[in-house]
């Protein structure tokens, strides 16, 4: 189940349907979607550059939706939690798999010469849901 949107937000100057961040909770974790190459762009590059510790999580060998699971004030992730944040990433993906990737988003990287909503990460760890 899909928790509820607390807020959505748009890129200005891209149409909503390109641009679009969510934000929901998960347990008491703000969790921020992005929904396409643009929104995930913008979404990763912001929050990482204020938020490094924070989970970022993408369904393993998918195109896809990048999620971030904000550690801001808070411990480490109950596992359960995690796991419900780690079934959004593979909902929100084009993935028919169940393997999620994560890392600390200090780790999450852009490659060289990679176009928009493209992000690495290294090291990485993978979970299935």
């Amino acid at each position: 189940m899909v928790p509820e949107v607390l807020r959505e937000e748009t890129i200005p100057g891209i149409p909503p349907d390109d641009s679009r961040i969510l934000e929901v909770d998960v347990e008491g974790y703000r969790v921020t979607i992005g929904l396409n190459d643009h929104s995930c762009e913008r979404m990763v590059s912001e929050h990482k550059s204020r938020h490094p510790h924070c989970l970022w999580l993408h369904a393993l060998r998918a195109v896809g939706s990048h999620l971030i699971c904000c550690l801001e004030g808070k411990g480490q992730v109950p596992f359960g939690t995690f796991k419900e944040v780690g079934k959004l990433a593979i909902e929100y993906s084009r993935s028919r798999g169940t393997t999620v990737r994560f890392a600390a988003l200090e780790n999450v990287f852009k490659p060289d010469g990679a176009s928009a909503g493209i992000w690495q990460a290294k090291p990485y760890r993978t979970f299935d849901i």
